[in-house]
């Protein structure tokens, strides 16, 4: 994949792992909130995404969630993400094709509505779609401290994939901390590449205990936390 699709020029920082950016995603996110264990048993159907980038992160639990069968036990799953800067759509459709996958397995016309140009040159408004049978997509699009207010409560499952704390601060900042603490359900998890210290006590001070675990890739470790 060209070099040019793994690094955001903004934040100086890449999109994914360069070995195989799916996996590492469906490692962090799904598997790092147990998530397939956790809708089997109609939990953790309310996931927030702070930091839609590419848009693997959503397409790894659809794709999770297409694999489970998980409609047919009548469960809906509601997956809201954060987008301070979107690619044009040329750009996730160029990243897409390295994973046939998911031309075979998901629905990607929603990219049909997906702003053809990037921020600086069209405007963008907030996109609902629906990638998987039984899962809707709301990506907000925006910056996190502004659009927080628009994830609705009880999220269950926290993707907190900004970039590395030390590229953007904002995405680890008090605004997002404060979110998980109001906008958490029971028992909620979150999870993240990042071992920042920043990471360790938002996640506290949110009133999560978080953990160590393996990273994915190179990355040696990761974070996994639960609330209550």
């Amino acid at each position: 994949m060209p070099p040019s699709l793994l690094r955001c020029p903004r934040f100086d920082d890449t999109y994914f792992n360069a070995q195989d950016g799916l996996a590492e995603k469906d490692y962090v996110y799904v598997r790092g909130n147990d998530l397939p264990a956790r809708w089997a048993v109609g939990e953790g159907l309310v996931i927030a995404e702070l930091g839609f980038g590419v848009g693997l992160g959503m397409l790894a639990t659809a794709l999770a969630w297409q694999a489970g069968g998980f409609v047919r036990a009548g469960y809906r799953l509601q997956f809201t993400s954060i987008e301070g800067h979107p690619l044009p759509r040329q750009a996730l459709q160029d990243i897409y094709q390295h994973w046939p996958l998911l031309q075979h397995n998901l629905d990607l016309a929603w990219l049909n509505d997906w702003p053809a140009a990037g921020p600086e040159n069209e405007s963008t408004t907030d996109l609902t779609f629906s990638p998987a049978p039984g899962m809707m997509v709301q990506v907000l699009v925006g910056e996190v401290a502004t659009r927080l207010a628009a994830v609705p409560a009880g999220i269950e499952a926290w993707y907190l994939d900004g970039f590395a704390p030390a590229k953007n601060p904002a995405m680890w900042g008090p605004a997002v901390w404060a979110a998980l603490a109001t906008r958490s359900a029971p028992g909620a998890t979150a999870s993240t590449y990042s071992v920042a210290r920043v990471a360790k006590d938002g996640l506290t001070t949110a009133g999560f205990t978080w953990a160590k675990h393996p990273g994915f890739g190179h990355k040696a470790e990761m974070l996994r936390a639960r609330r209550g």
